[in-house]
């Protein structure tokens, strides 16, 4: 049996480019540029903002199959 034949392997393209700056550089543009529209608007940034708190929320409680008011 041939093992690698197996594997199904396929190449991933990945920027060389920092997250965090690009992040970074968007947010002072924005700032900035009245005109300028970010990738993501302030809603879809404040629901990850607060699934991010409820996140940690949960990992600060640290108590399994205890249920968090999710608000939805």
């Amino acid at each position: 049996m041939n093992w690698p034949d197996l594997l199904h392997i396929e190449q991933l393209d990945i920027d060389d480019k920092e997250p965090i700056r690009l992040e970074q550089e968007a947010f002072l543009r924005a700032v900035v540029d009245r005109e300028f529209m970010p990738e993501v608007s302030a809603e879809e940034g404040l629901a990850a903002l607060q699934c991010a708190q409820k996140i940690l929320a949960s990992v600060k409680k640290n108590k399994w199959g205890e249920k968090i008011d999710y608000g939805e």
